[in-house]
């Protein structure tokens, strides 16, 4: 189940919803997956603002200063732990 995740994570964008869909969960328990493989250093979040700076008003940007604008839709991203587990070349324990 973990490796369908972090698969379909490294594939592209999907909304929470969409997601849960794919891999056979009910949002709640993406949610939790979601987490535990955060704390696991696996994934990591961050708002889809497009290229770094790209918009210059979100939360990601240095120079923001749009603070009252609303927060955009959590994405997750596979660090390299990640990347590597989603392609199995990770020996499992």
């Amino acid at each position: 189940m973990i490796e369908s995740i972090l698969q379909k994570i490294s594939e592209g964008s999907y909304s929470t919803a969409e997601l849960a869909a794919s891999v056979g969960l009910s949002p709640e328990q993406l949610k939790n997956r979601l987490l535990f493989l955060e704390r696991q250093g696996y994934i990591t979040q961050g708002e889809d603002c497009g290229p770094a700076g790209a918009c210059g008003s979100c939360a990601l940007c240095p120079s923001c200063s749009d603070k009252d604008r609303p927060m955009l839709p959590v994405q997750y991203y596979l660090t390299k732990k990640g990347e590597l587990f989603a392609r199995r070349e990770m020996p499992r324990t």
